[in-house]
């Protein structure tokens, strides 16, 4: 069988997924729930569910959930509902689903309390608390929790945010993200402007926030705020960044108003409302190359679509079979009322190698929009059957065909002769590109829409041994030319850190168009890139339409490649 191939890591298997020694046959068939078609696609390494998944699919008296990523969204302003999140997230982790919560909506220190009778501790206290929880609570036995928390870019305590995680004592159990909208990276850009001009007059934005009859006021200066981001990602690879205008609003629900976008999962590939749940899996895409390094090497575009409703119909089967194990009732309910499923793929850069191109060239990139063109009409039209055949997501209405993704992707006449408009859609998202760290790296190919780190190298992670573990990581498209090509000479396939970082965005921008949720992907930056130079990446990341941005510099002073 297909999983038999010297690339296919059986020891991932073992520690990650394996229940009751089962071997990788009666994995396949727990997981695949007697369903033929997709035991197929599995064992042929061309689809995988997400870990928890994977995990828990077909267990007996199941006790966590088969979802990954939960939002909590915005923490309201209030004593119960702040401790009431901390309670959330950790019943969460215990039934193995990642969250992400906005810290946004707490006012900041000093800020008066019932009136200027107390004063406020701000946000960080809560940020100690919600980082412990998660520290502390394991999902569900099989790792420590995961939580990203964000942060609206005009808080006061904004500056604390950026800078917390540089004190090795602090919040070291969740990722960061800014929430940062258009109106702070138009004032960035003037005054970066004006700065090349040897004119520096940052502009200046006053305040002025009401918490219940409690007024305060403070000045922003978008530049130096910016700046001090810039200064903690150059050293310490935090805070990330969500651009929320983008984020919040380039969906399929842009114009459906119960349907509001606060926060996103840990990874930050799925913008989620408050409670709302959704279900990973991806598609190996180098599993589709034919003639693979050959001058004749092509996509089996026909294979491809066949997969891809496959794998919409297993997700969305995923909803149902796991409406009662979510941790929180709210969960459950927005699940059912949303459908939300997050199609992605893996092996994308090995696809590329696959084909000749080099990740990140013109032709890479064009040939990255042509097919993720493909995939979003085929997981419209996939997720438009099923709701033909079982009906459309409960709070489905026609605005949703209005919204700019599917505008993009099809003409009215289309919609309607595909029936699309006739029965609507199953599923309030479709698709989503995680990181897909474990489930990839078994496979012993490329996570998400990342190029390879290294041809080889030591990967550090924290969730399969008790403490930091390092091992050897041999990358799989690597032994594929060597076996196909008949040959002992490693290829000199282009790595992260030899792509320039501008074409690394132009991908990510160039695939988020098609993409109805979010991009997990780090732009990995060499050592010596100067500071400057990163004030422009974050800048061009905005102007190019990306969700959000993350970055990685090369022995920084947070070292080693997480999981």
């Amino acid at each position: 069988m297909a999983w038999r191939r010297q690339y296919f890591r059986m020891g991932h298997f073992r520690k990650k997924y394996r229940k009751n020694q089962e071997t990788a046959d009666e994995f396949l068939d727990r997981v695949s729930n007697g369903d033929p078609e997709l035991r197929k696609v599995m064992e042929e390494q061309k689809f995988l569910y997400a870990g928890r998944t994977l995990s828990n699919r077909g267990i007996d008296d199941l006790i966590s959930s088969m979802m990954n990523c939960y939002s909590r969204g915005f923490i309201k302003d209030t004593t119960a509902d702040i401790l009431q999140a901390n309670t959330d997230i950790g019943l969460t982790f215990n039934s193995q689903g990642g969250q992400g919560i906005s810290l946004s909506k707490i006012r900041p220190i000093d800020c008066g309390i019932n009136h200027g009778s107390y004063a406020s501790d701000g946000i960080v206290p809560w940020m100690e608390l919600y980082n412990r929880t998660t520290e502390s609570v394991s999902q569900g036995g099989s790792r420590k929790g995961a939580l990203i928390m964000t942060l609206d870019i005009w808080h006061k305590e904004a500056d604390k945010f950026i800078t917390i995680k540089s004190d090795p004592d602090k919040i070291q159990k969740a990722n960061l993200s800014l929430e940062i909208d258009d109106k702070f990276m138009e004032i960035v850009r003037n005054d970066m402007k004006l700065r090349k001009r040897g004119i520096q007059e940052d502009t200046v934005v006053h305040i002025k926030k009401n918490y219940e009859g409690n007024v305060i006021e403070y000045d922003v200066v978008p530049i130096k705020l910016y700046e001090l981001m810039m200064q903690e990602a150059y050293d310490w690879g935090e805070p990330g960044c969500i651009f929320t205008d983008r984020f919040r609003n380039y969906n399929l629900m842009e114009y459906c108003a119960d349907y509001q976008i606060e926060t996103c999962n840990p990874c930050g590939e799925q913008p989620l409302p408050k409670h709302g749940a959704c279900n990973l899996g991806s598609i190996n895409l180098g599993a589709f190359v034919k003639n693979a390094f050959r001058p004749n090497a092509y996509i089996d575009l026909e294979d491809l679509k066949h997969v891809v409703s496959i794998a919409v119909r297993a997700l969305d089967l995923i909803i149902d079979e796991n409406k009662d194990h979510h941790a929180l009732p709210e969960q459950k309910e927005m699940s059912l009322k949303y459908r939300n499923i997050g199609l992605g793929v893996m092996g994308f850069w090995d696809m590329l190698c696959k084909l000749n191109l080099r990740y990140g060239s013109r032709a890479s990139i064009e040939q990255a929009d042509k097919l993720f063109n493909i995939i979003f009409r085929q997981a419209v039209y996939a997720s438009s059957q099923l709701a033909k055949e079982k009906g459309a997501f409960p709070a489905y209405t026609p605005q949703v065909l209005k919204s700019r993704i599917i505008q993009k992707h099809f003409s009215q006449e289309e919609l309607d002769s595909l029936e699309i408009s006739k029965y609507g859609l199953r599923n309030c998202s479709l698709l989503s590109i995680a990181p897909t760290g474990s489930i990839a790296n078994m496979l012993g190919v490329s996570g998400g829409i990342e190029p390879a780190f290294q041809l080889s190298y030591k990967r550090k992670t924290e969730s399969l041994n008790n403490g930091e573990t390092f091992y050897d990581v041999e990358v799989g498209v690597v032994n594929e030319y060597k076996e196909i090509m008949q040959t002992d000479t490693c290829p000199d396939f282009v790595t992260a850190l030899n792509i320039p970082w501008r074409e690394r965005v132009d991908m990510q921008a160039t695939i988020q168009e098609h993409i109805d949720t979010g991009i997990s992907s780090t732009v990995n930056l060499p050592e010596n890139i100067s500071l400057e130079e990163m004030k422009e990446l974050y800048l061009y990341a905005w102007e190019k339409g990306v969700k959000g941005i993350t970055i990685f510099r090369n022995k920084c002073k947070r070292s080693g490649v997480l999981i």
